[in-house]
C-alpha cells in the first residue's frame, strides 16, 4: 500500500508529544487529543459510522469502513499561560496516532484494525523565583515529560438488522520523567539540589463499543434522515508502575533502589448520538465520564484529582442529496464546541475547559481525504489565583484508502 509508507514517514517524527500545560504534573497527565482533525472539531463522534475515516474511539464505528485504510494526524498548539502579572508562551506538536483498518467482509462489517496512539500526555516546565530573608533568595524549577501510549488491534461486526459492535484489545506502555530543582544564588550558604523521579508503565485493557440501528430506517421520522446512538467503555486493567528516584546535590548523589506498585486507573464511559436532517446537516453529541476520584496508586487514593466529564457538540454541513456535485460541494464544513471538567483539583478548586473549533475536509480523490481543524479555548480559573491557559491549535490528518480482498463476482 503505497500511501501507508507516506503517512508513516510524515508522522514518525512526532511520536513524542509536547503539551506545555502546568496541570499535567498531576495524576497521569492530560488525556491525549482526539485521533483525527475531523474529531477535533466534531468531538468523539462515537455514533458516526464513517466509511471514509477510522477516527472514532468507538470501535463499532469502524464497521462502516469499506476500503483498506490508513490514517494519522498531528496538531500544532500555541498556548499562553497567565498567573497574576506573570505570563509565558509555549509552542508544541502533538502526535494524534496512526490506525490501519482492513475490511474482510463488507456485508457484515467485519473489519480488523491495528493502531498506535497516545493516551495521556505529561509536559510542563515551571520556574518561580522566591525572595526569602531566612533562606536567601532561590529559584524553584519543576519539569515533567512523557506519558502513556497504547498499541493494539480491534475487530468489528455488523448484524444483518443493522446493530454494530466492536472491541479493541490494548497494550499500554510509556515513561514519565519528573524533576524538582532548588537553585540558590552564588553567595548563599545553601547549595543547589535536584530530585528526579522516573516512572515506567505497562498494562492491558480493552474497549468494547456498540452503535444502534438507524432509527430513521425503521420509523418515519420526517426530515430526520438518520438517527443513531452509541456507547463504549475503555477498560484498563491494573497498570504496573516501576519507579526510580535520584537526589543530587553538590556533596552527594543518592539513587534509591527501584520499586514497583499498581495503579488503579478509572474506566472511561462514552455515550453518543448522531442526528442528520435532510441528508445535509448532521449533529453529533457525546458525553464522557471517568471517575478519577477513585484513582489509586498502591491502594492509596491520589490527591489533587476529581471526577472528569466532557460534553461535545459538533455540526457538519454536506449536501448528500445531489450525486453530480462540484469539488467545493463535496467539501464538508464543520463546527464544534466542548465543555470539560478536568480531573485535576488544585488548592481545592476544580479546573474547567471551554473550547470552540471549526474545520473542513478536502477529498483528494474518491478514496483519500485530508482534514483540517482549528481550535481555540481556555482552561483554569479567571480570578488570577491559579494558572489560566489560553491556546490555539491547528490540526491535520490524512486518510488513505485502497481496495483489497475483492472476491470474484463481487460489486
Amino acid at each position: 500500500m503505497k500511501n501507508a509508507l507516506l503517512i508513516l514517514t510524515l508522522f514518525s517524527t512526532l511520536l513524542i508529544a509536547q503539551n506545555a500545560s502546568v496541570y499535567t504534573r498531576y495524576a497521569l497527565g492530560d488525556y491525549a487529543p482526539y485521533f483525527s482533525a475531523k474529531n477535533v472539531v466534531l468531538g468523539d463522534a462515537s455514533a458516526l459510522a464513517d466509511n471514509e475515516h477510522v477516527g472514532s474511539s468507538n470501535p463499532a464505528a469502524w464497521s462502516a469502513v469499506n476500503l483498506t485504510r490508513v490514517e494519522g494526524g498531528f496538531m500544532l498548539t500555541q498556548s499562553l499561560q497567565e498567573e497574576g502579572n506573570l505570563s509565558a508562551k509555549h509552542f508544541g506538536a502533538k502526535f494524534l496516532g496512526i490506525r490501519f483498518a482492513v475490511p474482510f467482509q463488507r456485508d457484515y462489517g467485519v473489519v480488523f484494525a491495528l493502531f498506535l496512539e497516545p493516551v495521556t500526555v505529561i509536559d510542563y516546565d515551571v520556574q518561580k523565583r522566591y525572595i526569602n530573608e531566612q533562606f536567601d533568595n532561590y529559584n524553584l524549577h519543576y519539569k515533567g515529560s512523557g506519558g502513556i501510549s497504547k498499541i493494539g488491534f480491534g475487530l468489528t461486526y455488523r448484524f444483518p438488522f443493522g446493530l454494530a459492535i466492536g472491541s479493541t484489545f490494548d497494550y499500554y506502555s510509556g515513561n514519565s520523567y519528573y524533576s524538582s530543582t532548588i537553585d540558590f544564588n552564588d553567595f548563599s550558604q545553601y547549595k543547589d539540589a535536584t530530585f528526579k523521579l522516573n516512572q515506567a508503565y505497562r498494562g492491558l485493557g480493552f474497549t468494547p463499543g456498540i452503535i444502534t440501528n438507524d432509527f430513521a430506517e425503521l420509523f418515519d421520522l420526517g426530515k430526520i434522515s438518520s438517527l443513531t446512538f452509541s456507547a463504549s467503555v475503555r477498560f484498563i486493567a491494573r497498570v504496573h508502575i516501576d519507579t526510580a528516584m535520584t537526589i543530587h546535590s553538590k556533596y552527594d548523589e543518592i539513587t534509591t533502589p527501584g520499586s514497583s506498585y499498581i495503579a488503579e486507573i478509572p474506566n472511561t464511559y462514552t455515550f453518543g448520538m448522531k442526528l442528520e436532517l435532510n441528508k445535509t446537516v448532521m449533529f453529533l453529541a457525546d458525553y464522557s465520564l471517568a471517575k478519577w476520584s477513585e484513582f489509586q496508586k498502591d491502594a492509596v487514593r491520589e490527591a489533587n484529582v476529581n471526577d472528569r466529564f466532557k460534553f461535545t457538540l459538533g455540526i457538519e454541513y454536506l449536501d448528500k442529496l445531489h450525486k453530480q456535485r462540484t469539488f467545493w460541494q463535496k467539501v464538508p464544513l464543520r463546527l464544534g464546541f466542548s465543555y470539560e471538567k478536568l480531573q485535576y483539583t488544585v488548592e481545592g478548586k476544580n479546573i474547567y475547559a471551554l473550547v470552540g473549533s471549526f474545520g473542513f475536509g478536502l477529498p483528494m480523490n474518491e478514496a483519500d481525504r485530508v482534514d483540517f481543524a482549528v481550535s481555540f479555548g481556555k482552561r483554569g480559573p479567571t480570578d488570577g489565583t491559579l494558572v489560566q491557559e489560553k491556546f490555539v491549535s491547528f490540526g491535520v490528518s490524512l486518510s488513505f484508502g485502497e481496495q483489497w480482498f475483492v472476491r470474484r463476482g463481487y460489486k
